[in-house]
């Protein structure tokens, strides 16, 4: 649990933020759980626009509201810098707001990644342009990509790590670089062992080549990790 103190001209207290919830992810094959559901999502969406709109709270004699797009136009621009797009691209999504949601920029499972899918979704239906905000100051973890090991040889949700870099330290992703170029290189190879006999033809081999090709314009694996997500989340 926890709370969010705001305070201002019209509010005042402290406001819970989340609530204790029998939330359980599904053990099935191609399980989601989504909660709030899809119509609690459009009520969030409507009382967080109409706080705004009443709030009375000004900073440096410019009401809230005016701050908060100008932090949207802001945060725009410099995402669309990022990812070196023009901004007058026909096919950006655009949208009257941000709906925002977020991760570090390591190799996350599909149960993270589907955030970015469902935020897409719901801000074409709400007029929101949806965001993905890359948390870059936090500390990697690790340098290392689980596998799941071959069912014949290990439990199902035993893993196999594969390193691809050495990385030891305390520096948060934005200031990690590369240590080892050919280790990353190789990894591919490596999982190619482990995922030979799959059904499936993993994302994994086109991805990394993408993060190669990003990672010579910038050494930082966090960066071309965000890069690569994203190029294939456009496709």
């Amino acid at each position: 649990t926890g709370t969010i103190l705001f305070r201002s001209s019209t509010y005042r207290g402290c406001f819970p933020v989340n609530s204790a919830h029998d939330l359980k992810a599904p053990f099935q094959q191609g399980g989601v759980l989504l909660w709030p559901n899809e119509h609690a999502v459009a009520e969030f969406l409507r009382l967080n626009r109409l706080s705004f709109e009443e709030c009375k709270t000004e900073i440096l004699g410019s009401p809230l509201c005016e701050w908060r797009m100008l932090a949207i136009r802001e945060v725009t621009q410099l995402a669309r810098s990022f990812m070196r797009l023009e901004t007058d691209a026909g096919s950006l999504p655009t949208g009257n707001g941000l709906i925002v949601g977020g991760h570090q920029p390591e190799l996350f499972h599909p149960g993270v990644w589907i955030k970015n899918f469902v935020m897409n979704y719901l801000g074409r239906k709400h007029d929101l342009l949806p965001l993905n905000l890359v948390v870059d100051n936090d500390v990697p973890k690790s340098a290392t990509l689980g596998i799941p090991k071959p069912a014949q040889y290990d439990a199902l949700h035993s893993l196999v790590k594969l390193p691809f870099d050495h990385h030891s330290s305390e520096a948060p992703y934005e200031d990690w670089v590369l240590h080892d170029r050919e280790l990353f290189h190789n990894l591919p190879h490596q999982a190619k062992k482990l995922v030979g006999d799959w059904k499936e033809h993993p994302l994994l081999f086109e991805f990394w080549n993408e993060a190669q090709k990003q990672l010579e314009e910038d050494a930082r694996p966090g960066v071309a990790f965000a890069k690569s997500r994203r190029i294939f989340e456009r496709k």
